[in-house]
């Protein structure tokens, strides 16, 4: 959408966000990425950073109404806030598929992307998956129950999505809805939960890894209607969160350890300053185990001690 779109065409395509605004009015954002984004996987490396610097676009000011089926994509980020006006929605509406971008201006982005980063990898991202879900064929399923992403980690809740409709495709909320998992093992567990306008999200949370399928049903109008699907919850190794040395870290820990820290392409200073280090004194230690009878004079003071002791008792009466 752009400073020439008319916005009462615009209004009557039922877009996924509706605008009211007073004359024309506009604004300058920057954009920001939503981490809850769920339509589709964006996968390309430093993608927030690299949204977070594009550059300015302008779009129109007054009130914006986000429709309950979309979801966004991009948020409005005026200076280093981040609105929760949309900039970049899509969605599933009653008849089909729409987006749309209320920024005027994108064609900046992929220029300042190769400026900055030689390469389009961000920005074609954005637009080509974007294109391929809206070309994508609609689900006109009236009840449908889906992970928010293929795959999990063991240290993240595993969340479904569920959305119902009625004849008409509006939206329904409050039928019970049976969720059944089953384990790569066998082992089966069941859930039951309901939807609200304000949730249809659910959590489930402490699954070990291996791949599991799911089935839900819910009954609808009096008939009973079921979605299934698969999911993989995988073993996070923390140790490959962060591949790459913390340069700062060893650094601080070779300084509190009376070390000396030398990147790689400095090898020859960290061998001066080997060389240079007095030669540390070196202690030996010896242990021996010898038995106790080889300790004559222990032995014999022990062997008098009890003589005595005896001679006492006998003499006394004792025994």
């Amino acid at each position: 959408m752009g400073q020439s779109t008319l916005l009462g065409d615009y209004q009557q395509a039922a877009p996924p966000v509706q605008i009211q605004v007073a004359g024309r009015q506009s604004d300058v954002v920057f954009p920001a990425l939503n981490p809850s984004f769920a339509k589709f996987a964006l996968s390309a490396e430093e993608m927030a950073t690299t949204v977070h610097d594009f550059p300015p676009v302008v779009v129109p000011y007054g009130r914006l109404s986000t429709a309950t089926y979309a979801e966004v994509l991009l948020f409005q980020r005026v200076g280093n806030i981040t609105t929760d006006r949309p900039l970049w929605a899509l969605g599933e509406g009653p008849q089909r598929k729409q987006g749309v971008v209320l920024g005027d201006g994108i064609w900046q982005w992929r220029l300042d992307e190769y400026r900055q980063r030689e390469s389009f990898e961000v920005f074609d991202q954005l637009l080509t998956k974007t294109i391929q879900y809206l070309a994508a064929k609609p689900d006109k399923r009236k009840f449908r129950v889906k992970p928010t992403q293929p795959e999990f980690d063991t240290r993240q809740a595993v969340i479904f999505e569920t959305v119902m409709y009625n004849d008409l495709f509006e939206p329904v909320y409050g039928p019970a809805v049976e969720l059944e998992l089953r384990s790569d093992e066998g082992q089966r567990t069941q859930y039951a939960y309901s939807t609200s306008p304000s949730s249809t999200l659910y959590q489930v949370s402490g699954l070990s890894a291996g791949v599991y399928t799911y089935r839900a049903r819910t009954t609808l109008d009096g008939k009973v209607l079921e979605d299934q699907g698969q999911l993989v919850v995988k073993d996070q190794n923390q140790e490959m969160d962060r591949l790459e040395a913390n340069h700062e870290l060893l650094r601080a820990v070779a300084q509190a350890s009376g070390g000396q820290f030398a990147p790689g392409a400095n090898w020859d200073q960290l061998e001066q300053w080997l060389t240079a280090q007095p030669t540390p004194l070196l202690a030996h230690s010896h242990e021996a185990l010898d038995p106790l009878l080889n300790l004559w004079i222990v032995m014999a003071i022990l062997l008098l001690w009890m003589s005595v002791e005896w001679f006492l008792r006998k003499f006394y009466g004792g025994y």
